[in-house]
């Protein structure tokens, strides 16, 4: 699998625009960013993923805050 698989473990905020993938996966993110700065780490996230490529988001949410 070596040849047809590349794992690349980075913090988004060292994805560079030129560099695309097929597939992205972020775990446990979404916590560490928090509700306010999203806007931050899907961009990033989305922007390197090649048309129709796919992305995997794993996190911990809960409901609304009242």
């Amino acid at each position: 699998m070596q040849d047809r698989v590349t794992v690349r473990l980075a913090d988004y905020r060292e994805l560079k625009r030129e560099e695309i993938y097929d597939k992205a996966v972020s775990v446990g993110m979404v916590e560490h960013v928090g509700r306010k700065k999203p806007g931050r780490l899907f961009p990033a996230d989305f922007g390197t993923l090649k048309a129709g490529g796919l992305f995997l988001n794993h996190g911990i949410g809960r409901g609304p805050v009242p």
